[in-house]
């Protein structure tokens, strides 16, 4: 009998869905509505099951909503982007739109 922790393996994601029973069952593990859920292409190293998100950056989420965990402002059992570690709070930001400008004035920016 296990004690009051989980192991990692609980947490495995399972082989990615053929039918679309499998994509409804998945969707329900992961918190997600069916017509919601997207796994990842299985190319030989998708991550299973788990569903591909779009990726957000920390910093752009609202700093006045009650996160369940605010310093990387999410809430309990909040599905996250697989590659979550590149958009962390001082990570990339994917909507970022770089901008070149030159000349004196600043003014002649793309």
């Amino acid at each position: 009998r296990r004690g009051a922790g989980y192991w990692h393996v609980d947490w495995k994601p399972a082989p990615s869905p053929c039918t679309p029973a499998q994509r409804e069952a998945a969707a329900k593990r992961y918190g997600l509505l069916p017509e919601d859920y997207k796994p990842y292409p299985n190319q030989g190293d998708a991550p299973g099951d788990y569903p591909d998100l779009e990726p957000f950056y920390e910093g752009n989420r609202d700093p006045w909503e009650h996160w369940d965990y605010y310093p990387v402002k999410r809430n309990y059992n909040e599905p996250i982007n697989f590659l979550n570690d590149y958009y962390f709070d001082w990570g990339h930001d994917p909507l970022f739109r770089y901008t070149r400008c030159w000349g004196l004035s600043g003014i002649e920016c793309l």
